[in-house]
């Protein structure tokens, strides 16, 4: 059996919903270009989204929606959950050292 620390969040390696959106792109077997000027946003945008150097935004999964009919709602909450991820743990052992908890009565 797998030993787990009980409130310990998982590390993603790479962001979920750009990963979705590439395989989606390639599954299809269409261009960067082809999506983006379908999607109506610039190539720059949708590579670096793809490359993990930006996030999906909420305008870009309603675009891919609109698009591959894919849920727009579902990108924006793995992107949410993400982003927790990344900065619990580039912050959040900082935090919890600096914060103080409220005594409970």
């Amino acid at each position: 059996m797998i030993q787990r620390e009980p409130n310990k969040i998982a590390k993603m390696a790479s962001n979920p919903a750009a990963g979705i959106l590439g395989d989606t792109i390639e599954h299809y077997g269409l261009s960067q270009a082809e999506v983006a000027r379908g999607m109506g946003v610039r190539p720059s945008l949708l590579n670096e989204t793809l490359k993990g150097k930006r996030g999906v935004s909420v305008d870009l999964a309603m675009r891919a929606e609109a698009y591959f009919g894919m849920s727009a709602q579902l990108l924006v909450r793995l992107q949410a959950d993400y982003d927790f991820q990344k900065a619990y743990y580039a912050r959040g052992e900082s935090i919890a050292a600096a914060v103080k908890p409220r005594a409970i009565a």
